[in-house]
């Protein structure tokens, strides 16, 4: 097996964590870059709608409705 078939998972991983918005500096440290230039990289591959970032808060809160 080539190397893209252990990058690509880990690729798809990275950017589904900014897109949720992880923090960069955990990823950074998650992949072992030592340059946050590096790990930035992948911010640049993506676009990021700020409209279509949920918090973690608002996640939980819209899947947990509430009933009184």
């Amino acid at each position: 097996m080539g190397n893209s078939t252990y990058i690509a998972p880990l690729v798809c991983y990275t950017l589904h964590c900014i897109e949720n918005n992880i923090n960069i500096r955990h990823l950074q440290n998650m992949l072992g870059h030592s340059s946050p230039k590096t790990t930035e990289i992948y911010t640049k591959t993506i676009e990021i709608n700020n409209k279509t970032i949920i918090s973690s808060l608002d996640a939980l809160l819209k899947s947990n409705t509430l009933h009184v």
